[in-house]
Formats: structure tokens, sequence, C-alpha cells
């Protein structure tokens, strides 16, 4: 065991024994100054307290970059933040490091185009509505069918707006003939050929569709559509990418179809879609309030007409579809001998003679169906019973629907 000979303030004595093996064969002395021993210790010491504070440094250095590279990337969102509150709609954040400021900045874009959407959407939706209420106006206020529908393709065009608008009617051969567009010059519009038989390929568009299935089709990536091929090279050149065919009906039927075209792929939303099928709606009121116009103008004259022949001397009267006596006139009375009172609400039977087979009555009840007319001699009986010869003329009244609502006849006494 070392043994300690001397300590003091000036210096230390130290003797270790020396073994050879198991023997002990003398002692080592090892003799220390104090001033050498601290030397040495604050030597140490400033060596460690360098290396602490050169450590320290590095570390707040480090945490300087960093803090600084995480401000910087900071400030950059809330600049965009900044832009984007201003209207600046397209900016985007850019992605470096993919760590947690870039995770945020991802968000962020993520955000900004959901926002983008969503007001494009929106104004999309505005556009519409004050284009659909133009077209309302319109509605209201003219009577000529060609000039409501070109007006209306013209409005939704340059409000919404639209690459092109057309309206397109059915023909007897089964084609689309186009009554109104909003571009007239359009080489779309031109080269445009339709028809509605599916065994053809200008049949098989949205609006060959359309008609046939009565339901509005959206092609909304109009040059991955295989259906659309007879088109795709004069769509791409005009810069067509989706297209909307929606079915107009008039008095019951399908007559045609509203077409729309965009610019955009995607462009037919369902919210937009819907929309359309409103002014779909309102643009079948607005064809049959024309034919209720013509209608009425139509009654009119023919009332005009008949309440001339019903001051005439010849017999005059009016059944309605179920063939029941609505109103005669005074040459009726005069040449049967029944007044209005006596026959108003009551079947023109009553006149029946007897003389006429039953498939007299059907081939005349038939041709008044087909053709709505007949005229022929015909034996009918007075009031007084006696049987008289009348040559008798039947026209048969339609509605816009073509449905029959009143036959007309006239008599005159051929005996």
């Amino acid at each position: 065991v070392p043994q300690i000979l001397l300590a003091n303030t000036h210096q230390i004595d130290v003797a270790t024994p020396i073994f050879a093996g198991s023997h002990h064969v003398g002692w080592s002395r090892v003799e220390m100054r104090m001033d050498t021993i601290n030397a040495n210790l604050r030597s140490v010491l400033i060596r460690g307290v360098i290396i602490i504070l050169f450590l320290a440094w590095l570390v707040v250095f480090i945490a300087l970059f960093s803090a600084r590279k995480v401000t910087k990337r900071l400030n950059e969102l809330v600049h965009i933040f900044t832009a984007v509150t201003q209207g600046e709609r397209e900016v985007r954040a850019k992605i470096v490091d993919n760590d947690e400021v870039d995770l945020l900045a991802q968000g962020f874009n993520t955000m900004l185009d959901e926002l983008s959407v969503t007001e494009h959407l929106r104004e999309q939706i505005t556009r519409f509505y004050g284009a659909w209420i133009a077209c309302n106006n319109i509605i209201v206020r003219e009577t000529n069918e060609e000039v409501l529908l070109d007006e209306i393709c013209s409005v939704i065009a340059k409000q919404v707006p639209f690459k092109l608008v057309l309206i397109g009617m059915l023909n007897d051969e089964q084609w689309i003939d186009f009554v109104a567009t909003s571009h007239p010059e359009s080489t779309y519009f031109k080269n445009l050929h339709v028809s509605i038989k599916s065994s053809l390929p200008e049949g098989r568009g949205p609006i060959g569709q359309a008609i046939r299935g009565n339901c509005p089709i959206i092609f909304n990536d109009l040059l991955a559509e295989n259906d659309s091929k007879p088109w795709w090279k004069s769509a791409e050149a005009e810069g067509i990418r989706s297209s909307a065919a929606f079915p107009i009906s008039r008095g019951g039927k399908i007559v045609g179809t509203f077409s729309l075209y965009s610019t955009e792929v995607n462009y037919f939303t369902v919210e937009l879609v819907n929309l359309i099928c409103g002014l779909s709606q309102d643009l079948r009121y607005a064809l049959e309030n024309l034919d209720r116009n013509k209608l009425q103008l139509i009654q009119d004259h023919e009332l005009r007409i008949a309440a001339a022949a019903f001051e005439s001397q010849e017999s005059f009267m009016v059944t309605d579809a179920n063939n029941i006596i609505l109103r005669v006139n005074n040459g009726f009375t005069a040449l049967t001998g029944y007044t209005a009172n006596e026959v108003v609400g009551k079947n023109p039977r009553l006149l029946s003679s007897g003389r006429h087979s039953k498939e007299f009555y059907e081939n005349m009840w038939d041709t008044l169906l087909t053709e709505r007319f007949w005229q022929g001699e015909i034996w009918n009986r007075k009031k007084s019973g006696y049987l008289f010869p009348e040559w008798l003329c039947i026209t048969a009244i339609s509605n816009s629907a073509g449905e029959i609502i009143n036959y007309v006849a006239t008599s005159n006494d051929i005996s």
C-alpha cells in the first residue's frame, strides 16, 4: 500500500512498495511540488471550459441556423397566405425537404386547391343562375320561336360562358336539324351531323343518347369517349373538351336537344347539370306556351268563323270529344226541328234514321280519327220523324298535343 511520507501546501511525498513476484524487494519514492500539480489542474480546467464553451456555441449556432431556416419557410407561408387573402388564388407553397414545415405547406396547398375548386364551382353556379334569369326574361317577352331560341343560346354562351350552345330538333328522317346556335361561325357546328339511330356512329354521341334515353347525357372528357369519335378532330381543333345534351320535350314528346360545350374537362358538375335540367324544363314550357298561343289564335279565328256560321242558314253543330252536343245554330233547328235546349248535352245519334249499317258508322269514325275530316251523304231523322238525305261535313279539332277536343259538323238538306 502506498505510504504518504509528507503532505503540506508546498509539496507531497509518497512511497510506493516494489514487489518481485510475491517478495517485497524495496520502495519507490515520488516527490511532487503542489504548484506543479495545481498548474496541471488549472490547465485541464481551462481546456474543459474552452471545450464546453465551443460546444455551447456550436449548439447555439445550429439552433439559430435551424430556427432561421424554419422561420424563413414559415414567413414564406405567411406571404402566400397574404397573397391568397388579396385574391391571388394561383400561388402555392414550395415543397423542399419533406420536413414538418413541408407537411404544413402540403396541407396549405391542398386547402388552396380545394378553395380554388369551391370558388370555381360557386362562380360557375352564380353565372348560370344569372343566365337562367335572363333566359326567363326572354321567354316572357319573346313570341317568335326562332328569335327566342337564338337569344337563349347566345345568353347562355356569353354569361356562363360556354364555347358553344346548340338547340336541335328531330326531323322525319331521324336526324337533327340545328335550329339555333350561339356561334353560327363555329367550324365544329358547321361540321356537326347527328342522328338518333344507335346503329350509326353519328347517333352514339350525347345528343343521340339523350333523345333515345330521355335523360341528360354528359361527356366530361369528350376526346376520351369512343362514342364521340366522329367529332374528335373538329372538337380538338376548336378546343372543345366536354359536352352535355339535355332532351327537349314538347306536347309530351321528345322533339330535340339542348346541347352545351365547354373548353374544360370535367366541367359539368352534378350541381350544374341539375340547374341546366331546370332551364330545359323552362325551355319546354316556352315552346309549349308558343304552341298554346298559336292554338289560341287558330281557335279564335275558328270561333269567329263559327260565329259567322251560326248566323248562316246552314245547319251547324259542335260536340265535345265524347260526341256530346255543346251547341247548335238556328240553321240546325230549321233543318231538324230540334231547338238547342232539346239537343244540348245529348248524343247526335238521336238524329239517326236507322238506314245505315254499323259498318257505315265505323268507317266514318275511322276516317275521322285518322284524317280528322269526313264528308258524305247521310240519311237522318227530323223531330217529326221524317227521314231526309243531307250532305254532312265533320271536322275534328285538336289541341297542341294532337288530342281531339271537339267535332264540328255542317250539313245541308239535299232532298
